[in-house]
């Protein structure tokens, strides 16, 4: 059935999500007021087309995904863009004090498939997640003149 095949078309969807490699830039430390970029190390295409043998039939997976940054600052944000490093500040946040915060980053990965041509068909079970966490310390910078 449908249901059989889409059980295992999500497991299969599991085994073929790549790994989700939470980078910011500048790493470590950042500073107040200037942006802190944000990379996921995924493609912002998802899967495509990924032939499958699921018992016994053909099956064509597609899967997308959306990345929700959580900046501990109270407000996560969702975008479609994976980030980049600088100067792509498409994923990027801006601290206004400084602190250590722990950044989050949540991939949620929507599939579909088709079995044989026929669907498309969603994926069972809700949206797949992987979850990671980067550490920045935010710190003032402080102005000196000098002669």
């Amino acid at each position: 059935t449908v249901t059989d095949v889409g059980t295992e078309a999500r497991a299969e969807a599991e085994r073929l999500l790549p790994p989700l490699r939470a980078r910011l830039q500048p790493s470590g430390a950042a500073l107040v007021r200037l942006p802190v970029v944000g990379r996921t190390g995924q493609p912002a295409q998802g899967i495509r087309g990924a032939d499958l043998s699921v018992l016994g039939v053909a099956v064509v997976l597609d899967a997308r995904v959306r990345w929700r940054w959580d900046w501990a600052e109270g407000d996560p944000q969702w975008y479609a863009d994976p980030g980049g490093r600088w100067p792509d500040t498409a994923v990027s946040h801006t601290y206004r004090t400084a602190g250590a915060r722990s950044v989050s980053v949540t991939a949620a990965w929507r599939g579909e498939f088709t079995v044989e041509g026929l669907g498309p068909f969603a994926v069972p079970g809700g949206p797949l997640t992987q979850v990671a966490t980067v550490a920045v310390d935010v710190r003032e910078a402080r102005a000196v003149l000098t002669r």
